[in-house]
Order: C-alpha cells, then structure tokens, then sequence
C-alpha cells in the first residue's frame, strides 16, 4: 500500500474533518484576498469623491500669462494654440505615473482686456447691458452652435501703412443672452462689433465653463434707482490670438496684451490603486518648476521666452484624502484580524481533528514500525492535496466578491497558506504517541509559556507608549503601530483571559459542590481539568469579540462625529446664505407651515478691539435671541453658555477658542464693558475663522443700525417636509443658497467613508460569526468521543438525556461567557484607544475629534450576533451530546 493509497482510506474512513480543514483553508484565504482589496477600493472610493467634489478652480492645474495679439509676425495663423497645446502636451507627458494619468490634456481660454457696455432697447427690461471677452479655442467642441455661424477673423488689407483690419469683428454669443436682448444674427452690436452666431453649451454642468467667466451664464446685476444690468461674456475667434490687429478698435481703453488661461483637467475616471502621498510629491514637483511659454511664430532669436509657474488647490485635497485613508487603513487592518486570527485558529484546531480523529489508526501504524517521517510524509501530501485546491477556490471566491484587479503577488498569501497545512497538520501530530494527561495537573507552568508571554507584555507596553505618545504619522500605507498596537493589546487579555480561566471554574466548582445535581457539577469540573480544544475556544471568542465590539463601536463613534460635524456646518434644520434677509422675509419666513423657528446672524465686520490685559481684535457676530430656538433643534443641543442673552448687567460674549482672553470682565470696542461667558471653536452654522466674538443683537448699542444679516438658522417642526420648505423659503429670498440637514445626513451616509466602512464592518463581523461558530463546534467535536463514552456510562447509572445535554452545557459555557464579557470589554477600551491617537476628524470633517459612542442599536447588534452565535454552538454540541448510541459506546472489543 502506498502513501496515495493510505491518504485515500483514511480520509474515506471519515470524511468532515478533513473537509473542515479544507473550509478553514478556503475561508482563511478568502480573507486574505478580499481584505486588502476592500482597503485598495475604499481608498479609490475615497480618492475619487473628493477630486469629484472639487470645483475647476480648486481642483485643476492652472497656469496663465500674458500674451500680445501683435507680438507675432505671423498674420491670420490658422491655430494659433497649437504651439501652446504641444508645449504643455509635453510637459504632461514628462510627469510620472500616477499624476500623468490623474491630469487630462491642457486646455486654454484668453481674456481680453475690456469691457464694452451699451443700452439695450427699452423693452428688454434693462437699463444696461455689460460684455466681456474670450478667446476659446474649443468653443466649438464644447457648444452648439444655435443660430448663424462662428466668428471669423476681420479681413485685412495691405498697404502703405501695414496690415489693417477691414470691416466690423464678428462675435458669437449666447443664445439666452440674445434673446433676453432681442438680438438677431448679424445685429450691428456696435462700431466694431458684429453678431454672427448663437450657442449654447453642450453640457452646462462641465466644470470647463467654470474657467471662462460669463460664458455659460448670465448675471442680473440690480441697481437701487436705475434697475437690471445684464453681464455676459461675448466670443471672438480664435485666430484672434495671433491675428496682429489693433484690438483697441473692440472699446476704449483697450491693450494689446490679452491673459491666456491654461489649465489640466483632472480624470477621476483613471483613480485606481493610487498612492497618494506619492502623488502629491509629484505634483508638488509639478507645481514647483517654471515652464517657458512657446509663443506663435516666435523666433530663435528673439527674446527670452516667458516663463508661466502652473498653481493648484489639488494638494489640500490629497492630504486630506491621504489623513482619511491613513485612519481608515488602520481600523479595517485592526476589523481584519479579527476573522484572520480565528480563521487560522480554526485551521489549527481542524488539523488537531484530523488527527484526534485518527489518533487509533495513527497509534496502530507507529506501533507496527511507522516512522516519525514517514507520517509527516503522509500528513504533507494529504495537507498539500486538501489545502492548495481549497486555498486556491478560497482566493477565486474573495477576488470574485470584492472589486480591484488582481496581481501575481497577490497570489503569494495564497499559496502559503495553502503550504501552512502540512506545517499544522505535522505540528498538530507531534503527541500522537504520547499520553493523555489532566491540563489542570501539569507539573511545571512551562517555561517557554511564560518566556512567550513576558515578550508579548512587554512589546505590548512599548507599543502602547509609543502610540500614545507620538505626535504624528506621515507613513505610506497601513499605519503599522496604530494597527499592531490594539492587536498586542488583545493578545496579552487573551493570554490572561487564559491564566484567569481557571478561577471561576474553580469558584463554581466549590459552590456547586455543595448543592444537589450532578450535571452542573461535572461540567463544570471537567471545563477545568480538560476543556474540550484546550483553550483554544477562549482565545478565538476573545478575539473575535474584541475585534467584532471595536469595528461597531469604531462605526457608531464615526457615523455620530459626522452627524454632529453635519449639525455643527447647518446649525439647525436648515442653513440659509447668500443675499440679506430683510424684517418682511424674517416674518414671511416665520409663518410658513412646518417652521418653528428663525434666527439671524449678523455680520458686525472683523475689525473690533477686545481689551483685558492686553488687546485683540476679534471679527463680531450678533446673534438674535431666537438663535437658541433655532439650536434646539439639533440633537447635540446648544453650545452656547447661558447668559449670552440675559438682559441683566453688563452684556455676554463667547469667544472663539483661539482668542487669548479668559473669562471675566472685558472691553469690546462699540459695545463697552462686556462679560466673557466662555470660549468655542465655533458656534454651529457660523464660518467664523480663529478670531470672533458673538453678542446678542439685544445688546447692540441703541440708536446704532444692525449690520444687516445675510445668514439665517431655520428650525423646522417635527414632520415638517424639508424639501417643501426650502423651495418656499427660496420663493421668498430669491438668490440664496439653502441646505437642510437631512440632505446633508444623507450625503453624509453615502459618502465612501460612512458606507464604505459599513459594508467592510459588516462583512468583517459576519465572517467574525461564522468562524467562531465553526470554531467552537470543531473544538467540541474534539471530545465527543470521550464526552460520549462518559455520558452512556452515566446514563446506565440513570442520568437522562436532558441531564446529559445540562452537563455538556455547562462544560462549555464558561468558556464562551468569559470571552464574551471579556471581548466586549476590551473592544470598547480599544476604540477609545483609537479615536484618542488616529485623526478622526478627517473622516468626520469635523472641527472636534469624534467622542467614543456607544450605539445602542449597533453595538447590542454586532454582540446579539456573537451571543446567538455561541448558543447555536452550544445548543447544537448538546443536542448531539443527548442523542449518543448508548448500546454503540459499551459494545467492547470495537476498534474506537
């Protein structure tokens, strides 16, 4: 008989431990695939929502300079742009990968140095009509044209005096704008100007319109005695870069010299597996270097070129996108050891089955001559023959549930774990001939234990410093201490979960002692002098506790800091900005269903001296009385101290927090002596920067007028339609900018961060579940044959199969309570860790670092999950401990 054939009986002999071990091998590589995965796409998630928010002048790369229309010798050029689209061409394509990627294909857009009004005819409703002027090189691919046709250049004659241009310059305009001014094709503008085309842009909403001022929008301007002005932008060819005419011709007080405007798009499309401090570096080299600007028709022999410093806001946006992922990393690395621990747990614990279920075969071959290596042998193939196929099927199915591409390297883990069945299956055979012996009746503690457990305190404690006590981390990737720290941590309370295990035990034991029944009794006794999988289910229930608690207590910390940042930006159910809101609006606004109530903020100007010691100037907010109202709706209450509003003694005034002034008597220049009543960050729904005061307008000093408020806080009623309010409140302002805080909480939840985070919780405590119920079944199953043997035994002595089942119970119960009180515990201590040393704000937006949470409702969740799951283990290993053969279990002479 060959080895290929032994493997073969023995696993036909009994088939589910050797496929346990299989699954264990699946599940632990699944998990090894799919985690950095997630972490690689909630990165790109996060990468790309950000650039996505930003605007065109925030986000793109931009450079300009100027450029004169007659420097050229070159007349009627047919593309003018081309030098300049070739030149930045390449310098896009001399940067590195990620950015040159990240960057789109330049584009450009000239401003022309006037401003041409005229008096549009009476019936249009305006007393005045401005226009500016561009020079857009691509207008024709980004607009339709509606009516007419492009502007072409002026025709030029030669003579005497040089080139001069003939006949009026052709403009091409928005077809709105033409219309409200009753314009047709060919309409003589003025002297010099001509209509020759309508357009209107493809897509209003690309952000390339937000480049070119006025091109895509018309501006009412009112006047208070002489009405509307309309503004708007006209077009002139683009050959008019280079056409060489006397462009003072378009309106007085004209220059040759026009502003080119070049910018880089950016491409979220192209953000996959980004690193982002890699790529802000490069764009910070992008932005340090001078670029020479390639005029038309320019001349080796000519002038020095000029020399165009290109400038972005992208920069902020990717250290802030670098601070969220660096937190995110950390809490999905620290979420993921929790299934990857227990899941090799499990593996071990289902190589120590293969074998215990073996253990009388394996005895018989050692005892007939079976040498140490020939049974490792036999353990390799059959562990490289279960283990590489399910390790394999394992990294498919975690590659096929979560995106991201797949890479060759990423194919290593998997093919070591597939390997690490033999080591655990050779390590767990390492006693197969040695005897049984009472784990409470060790002579000695075990020296290399203790040494082990003195080495993991110990580097526990300098993590722990360290964490604590650094300053910052500006490291690429994982954040390994912030994600090795809690793991240390949770290592060192298992391992003393494991040398307190035994005292109640001990304690239960003494008391059940002296009652009447057995079953309680001797479960007890046996979970301490030999626990079914050794300690093996204390360990993995900790620590899949411990991991499960932090990710929901993490997630609900996380979910509350943004709705209070959400709060804190609105200030009440709803934020309105923009043009003043007058007495007859407040009062409009006030009687409209669903609003209970309204609040101005008045702007009082940031230019206002606060004396105590010394003296500072503050920026001065007035807030109406009704500003406590308006707070009243937010769950977090009102930050604002009492007193602010009292009408008693000298008036109160908070300060924001970076205002060196202390509590107490001060001078507020314009008001006199004031109280200070405390300090904030900012109030909520107030942009107020580092220096402010707030008073109450009922202090504001009599006879002098409010400054008038173009910021009101609207508290709306219970049941109240958000949506619905807003449109009337706009009605009512006009030209305003509103949001509510309920749309906002909903962006909030759709964001990569809250949701992304979710879903890899989620899927992290679910897999958490489903492992620990495997691991506590495989561990019970270790002793089912001795649990067996002893329940038939006790059963012919009268113990009925309810009794049978309460033992069982109580053999495994104190394991599993212990660990989930423990697990619990140390997951809420953990998160407290966390949000005390990473940044959370980055992921809240936030001006205050997220307080630890507790969520009722989902951390009673993620806890009901691991509670249910540790009694359907318990349950299902009693049920099978009541139905034991008890004439199959004494039946002598068997081979067991």
């Amino acid at each position: 008989m060959n080895a290929l054939t032994m493997v073969w009986r023995q696993f036909s002999a009994e088939r589910w431990p050797a496929l346990l071990l299989a699954l264990s091998v699946a599940i632990l590589a699944a998990l090894a695939t799919a985690t950095p995965r997630l972490m690689a796409s909630l990165d790109d998630r996060q990468l790309a929502q950000e650039l996505s928010g930003l605007s065109a002048i925030q986000g793109d790369v931009t450079g300009s300079w100027a450029e004169s229309t007659s420097s050229s010798p070159v007349t009627g050029l047919a593309d003018p742009w081309a030098p300049h689209r070739e030149a930045l061409g390449a310098v896009r394509g001399a940067q590195p990968e990620p950015l040159r990627s990240l960057l789109g294909a330049p584009q450009f857009v000239a401003d022309v140095p006037t401003v041409v009004d005229i008096t549009p005819e009476v019936g249009t409703g305006y007393y005045e009509a401005r226009f500016l002027f561009f020079v857009d090189p691509d207008l024709g691919e980004v607009a339709e044209l509606v009516e007419g046709a492009w502007p072409a250049p002026r025709p030029v004659e030669e003579g005497r005096m040089g080139i001069t241009p003939t006949g009026p310059q052709e403009v091409a305009a928005l077809a709105e704008a033409a219309e409200r001014l009753g314009w047709e094709i060919g309409e003589q503008i003025t002297e010099t100007l001509v209509l020759s085309g309508t357009f209107r842009p493809l897509d209003p909403d690309d952000n390339r319109w937000e480049h070119v001022s006025y091109g895509r929008t018309i501006v009412e301007e009112p006047h208070p005695d002489r009405g509307v002005r309309l503004v708007t932008g006209l077009f002139l060819p683009p050959s008019y870069l280079a056409a060489a005419t006397p462009v003072e011709e378009l309106g007085p007080g004209v220059t040759e010299t026009l502003t080119v405007h070049a910018w880089f798009g950016v491409e979220t499309s192209h953000v996959a597996d980004v690193r982002v401090r890699e790529l802000r570096a490069q764009l910070t080299g992008l932005l340090a270097e001078r670029y020479p600007v390639v005029l038309p028709g320019a001349v080796e022999e000519g002038p020095p070129p000029t020399q165009v410093r290109l400038a972005s806001e992208l920069g902020d946006a990717l250290e802030r996108v670098a601070a969220q992922q660096d937190v995110t990393r950390a809490a999905v690395a620290v979420a993921a050891v929790g299934p990857l621990a227990v899941s090799l747990a499990l593996l071990v614990l289902a190589a120590q089955l293969v074998v215990e279920r073996r253990r009388t075969a394996v005895e018989l071959v050692t005892a007939r001559g079976l040498s140490w290596h020939q049974l490792r042998s036999l353990l390799t193939v059959e562990a490289l023959v279960l283990g590489v196929p399910a390790a394999v099927a394992g990294h498919l199915l975690g590659a096929a549930v979560t995106p991201g591409a797949t890479t060759p390297w990423a194919w290593l883990p998997t093919i070591l774990i597939g390997c690490a069945t033999a080591l655990a299956l050779a390590w767990a055979a390492r006693g197969v001939a040695t005897s049984r012996a009472r784990s409470d009746l060790r002579s000695r503690p075990g020296r290399r234990r203790i040494a082990v457990e003195a080495v993991i305190a110990i580097a526990t404690a300098a993590a722990l410093w360290a964490l604590l006590t650094r300053e910052g981390s500006g490291a690429e990737g994982i954040d390994v201490l912030a994600t090795a720290t809690p793991v240390l941590i949770t290592l060192a309370a298992c391992l003393v979960a494991l040398r307190l295990y035994p005292v109640p035990l001990r304690l239960a034991g003494r008391w059940l002692r002296r009652r009447r029944g057995l079953p309680a009794f001797l479960g007890t006794v046996r979970a301490h002098r030999d626990p079914a999988g050794g300690l093996t289910p204390v360990f993995t229930v900790v620590l899949g506790t411990t991991i499960a608690v932090l990710s929901a207590t993490l997630l609900g910390s996380v979910i509350t800091g943004t709705e209070r940042a959400t709060w804190e930006a609105t200030g009440s159910s709803m934020h309105v900005s923009g043009p003043r809101v007058s007495d007859e609006m407040l009062t409009e606004i006030r009687s409209l269903d669903g609003v209970r109530a309204i609040a101005r903020i008045h702007d009082a100007g940031s230019n206002h001296r606060l004396s105590q010691d010394g003296e500072t100037r503050v920026r001065l907010w007035l807030a109406e009385p009704a500003v406590e109202e308006a707070y009243a709706a937010s769950p977090f209450g009102s930050p604002l101290p009492p007193g602010l509003f009292g009408a008693d003694g000298d008036p109160g005034v908070v300060l924001g927090s970076a205002v060196g002034v202390q509590t107490g008597a001060a001078q507020l220049e314009g008001v006199g002596p004031v109280r200070v009543l405390g300090h904030l960050v900012a109030p909520p729904g107030v942009r107020t920067g580092s220096a402010w005061a707030m008073l109450s307008t009922e202090r504001w000093p009599a006879g002098v007028d409010l400054p008038p408020a173009t910021l009101a806080l609207v508290s709306l009623a219970p049941g109240a339609d958000p949506a619905g309010v807003s449109e009337e409140v706009a009605a009512i302002i006009g030209e305003a900018r509103i949001t509510t805080v309920d749309a906002e909480l909903r962006a909030v939840r759709d964001t990569p961060t809250v949701s992304g985070l979710t879903r890899t919780f989620a899927a992290l405590t679910l897999a958490t579940a489903i492992l620990l119920t495997l691991t506590l079944l495989g561990a019970q199953l270790m002793a089912t044959r001795a649990r067996t043997h002893l329940g038939a035994i006790l059963r012919t002595l009268g113990m009925g199969r309810r009794e049978l089942r309460t033992l069982t119970t109580w053999e495994i119960a104190p394991s599993a309570v212990l660990g989930l009180v423990v697990g619990t515990g140390l997951g809420i201590g953990l998160a407290a860790l966390l949000l005390a040393t990473l940044d959370f704000r980055s992921l809240t937006g936030g001006a205050q670092a997220p307080p630890l949470h507790l969520d009722p409702a989902l951390l009673g969740g993620v806890v009901g999950v691991l509670a249910l799951t540790v009694v359907l283990a318990i349950a299902a290993t009693a049920w099978l401990a009541g139905r034991a053969d008890l004439a199959q279990e004494l039946r002598i002479g068997e081979e067991r």
